[in-house]
């Protein structure tokens, strides 16, 4: 991506900024453990750990979860955050102890995902 017009801050700014600020306004409290389904580059999942909240982040894509990855290991903010895991995963064979997570956040995915309603009802529980 090194001369990718994606790398642009502007650019950055107008596809990520507006989302994570509704996401970030949902939330209420902290300390909260947080399920982030298609975390894809994990750019949600670090902020919201960075919010003092604990935090998986899974997607199926092992590249993009490398990525996920590298960048958590890089963070300048790690001693500060709440606990961070990213994991490759396909959200409807993955399993955790029910009742594990406060909040199951699909952002700009369950579009992508077959049987919504089967999915969230696996959310739910």
């Amino acid at each position: 991506m090194k001369d990718s017009l994606w790398r642009q801050p502007y650019l950055i700014e107008l596809t990520y900024a507006d989302n994570f600020r509704l996401v970030k306004n949902s939330i209420s409290g902290q300390n909260l453990r947080i399920l982030e389904v298609g975390c894809g580059t994990g750019f949600m999942s670090l902020e919201l750990a960075r919010m003092g909240n604990d935090v998986v982040g899974i997607d199926p894509n092992e590249r993009i979860i490398r990525v996920a990855r590298r960048t958590m290991e890089t963070d300048p903010y790690s001693k500060t955050r709440g606990n961070l895991r990213y994991e490759v995963a396909d959200f409807n064979k993955w399993s955790d102890d029910p009742g594990t997570y406060d909040i199951v956040l699909f952002s700009r995915v369950l579009h992508d995902l077959p049987h919504p309603r089967q999915i969230l009802s696996k959310a739910r529980s």
